[in-house]
């Protein structure tokens, strides 16, 4: 039965004992490191670890900002407690009038007083008549008549004088002891101050007082009573004159003590942040916020949802001690989860990126820094699509640093990352990426200074018009979408001016040059394209020959036509320094490569690629255009004159050439536009060197160049598909058909003998012509 006969025993090979896994697990890594895997993860853990950071501060953000729209009523979740803004006021004013008032001596009034009352009693000492008096004495101090005089005349002995000035020195320390001051410092100090107690300002020294001590000279039943009492320390002769003195200068608003008030207010100032915030209770189930409507949410109602927000996390983190834990897991995993994609991503589509650490870095910074200026912006203004002007900037640098398609992907993980930062809803991450996206595919070349600024206008009609279509499926009133799309679109134009800016900056970072600095460097006055003009100028034709029929190529293939015309334009430039060793130069019959060995012309005819480079490092060439100086010829054979070194051989016996000695020194090839030029730069030399070109032999000549070229290797570097070749080759062909057309034959031309036309292009053994060599 089946189940029970033997079964064969397997082959040999299946019995051979296998590798260890740690063996091939060593070769993984090893081959991963080497490919820069190691520094791209550093990179990759770094961007991360500052995504999950921001991610994360808060945990928990409030889902409504001031201003913002609210559907519902909201119910406070748990009892909490919020300042109370007028409970606060009140209590603070409460504090502010029970603080003291400053009362400051007015030393000068005192001394004032004091003065009078001194002089007073030496001047009646020597005068014999009221009249001698000073009008303001007899004014002050009731002195009219001769019988007061008299009356005063004590003063005159010397212990009566004594007593005087005795009497006078306590009045002063009264005075400076019951605070008079005027009514309307009074009014301050008193009637508007709730506390008992007045602050006394002598002597830049201040203590406290009972403020039943005030004295309002203005009121007569205080005053009076106050006179009386400070002029009772005198003797009664001179009584009445001193009683009579005191009320009139009180009587005239003149008091001891004055209200200080930046003293005052200072006072009350300090009073006032004294007191804590008065909160109000709420309790669990309360109303606290009602529906919008068509007005925002207001910033008292936003601080009472902040309260019971804040209320709420500590309780449901006091009961469940792990939660933020948790919560940190899930919102790591799923950041770790877009990372992820996005390395994978980068790796299958722009490997270099993951070798090179710089481009690594500065990919990371840019990632990092967008989510950055997002998260600010949007927390300062709170609009949470402002984040438009951070992705728009880094959508631009990356689709003028790479390509459309790697900035597509790129851009679609920093909007996965953004909405996951800023807790956005699918219609808000749906609005963002499709502004990011409509400003990349504006973004295919920038050709004019206008286009970073057309592209942000895009992003703003496109975040605009999205915004209205998922805040209005929401319910949401029209004021509130016209502010928040205005908002968004207003950043996004504002970014689009900023990318218009900084895109030198951007060009110089990353080593890269636009469709705009290209068309810079077609103008025929730049230096270089001068200079080969003047000194080479059949190379100089020749290059812009090449210039329209790369363009075409490139086009066709759906590439950059227009980097492939200046490359054209400048990748013969190293012909500059030894023009007459180039056929297209030559203007006698004779050439300069008959006098020299084939070793020697070789030398000449490489040397043009390495001394092209030169020139373009002097002349500040843009890197980009390197490529084509030094990938126009690839590692291709310079075959006339290895054929020619072949043929000098004596015997059999000499050594024959290697192939290696006489191939150009490359690279080959590592761009399409590159390749194009290569393949359009034989097949030009070509076409050239053949007679009577004809639409058939244009075609079989062209079709003879692509294969060489395919079959010797040279486009193994470049992620050129068949397809495009076979339409590049097309577009070599009918280019160079037009440019080769027949002329008519006019009557007075003479028809050249066939052997005049073959003359010039034989070639030994079907080899190139020298001429045709030395040109390309």
């Amino acid at each position: 039965m089946w189940p029970f006969r033997n079964r064969k025993k397997p082959p040999a090979s299946r019995l051979e004992p296998r590798k260890p896994a740690a063996v091939n697990g060593r070769r993984r890594w090893r081959s991963f490191r080497a490919a820069g895997g190691a520094g791209s993860l550093l990179l990759a853990a770094a961007l991360f670890a500052a995504v999950l950071a921001m991610d994360i501060s808060p945990l928990e953000p409030l889902p409504y900002r001031p201003g913002g729209y609210v559907a519902r009523d909201i119910y406070a979740r748990v009892d909490f407690k919020v300042e109370s803004p007028e409970r606060t006021r009140t209590e603070q004013d409460k504090a502010a009038d029970a603080a003291p008032a400053v009362i400051v001596l007015r030393e000068d009034v005192l001394a004032r007083i004091i003065s009078d009352l001194e002089g007073f009693a030496k001047t009646v000492a020597t005068t014999a008549q009221p009249a001698d008096l000073a009008d303001s004495q007899r004014k002050l101090f009731g002195v009219r008549t001769a019988k007061d005089l008299a009356a005063l005349a004590p003063l005159n002995q010397p212990e009566e004088a004594k007593e005087y000035a005795r009497a006078v020195q306590e009045l002063g320390e009264e005075l400076q002891s019951r605070f008079t001051v005027t009514d309307a410092d009074f009014g301050v100090a008193y009637r508007r101050k709730t506390g008992p107690d007045v602050m006394v300002e002598k002597g830049g020294a201040r203590r406290r007082e009972l403020k039943a001590r005030l004295l309002n000279v203005a009121d007569a039943h205080d005053r009076d009573g106050f006179v009386s009492d400070a002029a009772a320390r005198f003797p009664p002769y001179v009584r009445p004159y001193v009683e009579n003195y005191l009320r009139s200068t009180f009587q005239a608003g003149v008091s001891v003590f004055k209200v200080d008030p930046d003293a005052t207010k200072a006072i009350a100032n300090d009073a006032r942040e004294k007191v804590g915030t008065a909160p109000d209770d709420w309790k669990a189930g309360n109303l606290i916020v009602r529906r919008t409507g068509g007005r925002g949410l207001g910033a008292l109602d936003f601080q009472k949802l902040a309260a019971e927000h804040e209320k709420w996390l500590t309780e449901q983190n006091a009961l469940r001690p792990w939660r933020q834990v948790w919560l940190i897991l899930g919102r790591a995993g799923l950041i770790a989860g877009v990372i992820l994609f996005l390395g994978l991503y980068v790796w299958q589509q722009r490997p270099r990126v993951v070798k090179n650490h710089w481009r690594g870095f500065a990919l990371a910074a840019l990632l990092a820094l967008t989510l950055l200026a997002g998260r600010v912006m949007a927390g300062l203004l709170g609009f949470p699509l402002l984040s438009v002007f951070g992705l728009f900037l880094a959508a631009v640098i990356l689709t003028i640093a790479y390509d459309q398609r790697f900035a597509l992907g790129v851009t679609a993980a920093l909007v996965l990352l953004t909405a996951l930062q800023l807790r956005l809803g699918t219609g808000q991450m749906l609005v963002l990426g499709a502004a990011s996206t409509a400003a990349i595919f504006l973004l295919r070349e920038v050709r004019t200074r206008s286009k970073l600024i057309e592209a942000g206008g895009m992003a703003a009609v496109v975040v605009f018009a999205g915004n209205w279509l998922a805040l209005a499926a929401r319910g949401v009133p029209i004021g509130f979408i016209l502010k928040d799309g205005g908002v968004a679109a207003l950043g996004a134009i504002t970014a689009g001016f900023i990318a218009q800016g900084i895109l030198p900056l951007i060009e110089r970072i990353f080593g890269i040059s636009t469709s705009l600095t290209l068309l810079e460097w077609c103008d025929a006055s730049k230096p270089l394209l001068r200079r080969l003009a003047i000194e080479a100028p059949g190379t100089y034709s020749h290059a812009l020959l090449l210039g329209s029929v790369c363009e075409a190529a490139a086009e066709t293939i759906g590439t950059r036509g227009l980097l492939a015309r200046v490359g054209a334009y400048y990748h013969d430039v190293g012909k500059i320094n030894k023009p007459e060793y180039f056929i297209e130069n030559q203007s006698g019959p004779a050439s300069k490569h008959d006098k020299l060995s084939p070793a020697m012309s070789l030398l000449v005819i490489k040397g043009h690629v390495k001394e092209g480079l030169e020139l373009a490092r002097e002349f500040g060439l843009p890197r980009v255009l390197h490529e084509f100086i030094a990938c126009h010829h690839g590692t291709t054979l310079v075959e006339y004159f290895y054929h020619a070194a072949t043929a000098q051989r004596k015997d059999e016996t000499d050594r024959a050439p290697e192939e290696v000695e006489f191939r150009y020194p490359g690279p080959r090839p590592r761009s399409k536009e590159a390749a194009i030029l290569m393949l359009a730069d034989a097949s030009e030399s070509s076409i050239r060197a053949t007679p009577d070109p004809t639409p058939g032999r244009v075609e079989t000549q062209v079709h003879q160049i692509v294969s060489k070229r395919l079959t010797d290797g040279q486009l193994d570097d470049c992620d050129l598909t068949l397809r495009e070749v076979h339409a590049i080759e097309s577009s070599l062909i009918k280019s160079l058909v037009s440019i080769a057309h027949g002329r008519i034959q006019y009557p007075s031309q003479k028809k050249p003998e066939p052997e005049e036309e073959a003359k010039p292009d034989a070639k030994p053994n079907g080899a190139p012509s020298p001429a045709d060599s030395a040109r390309r």
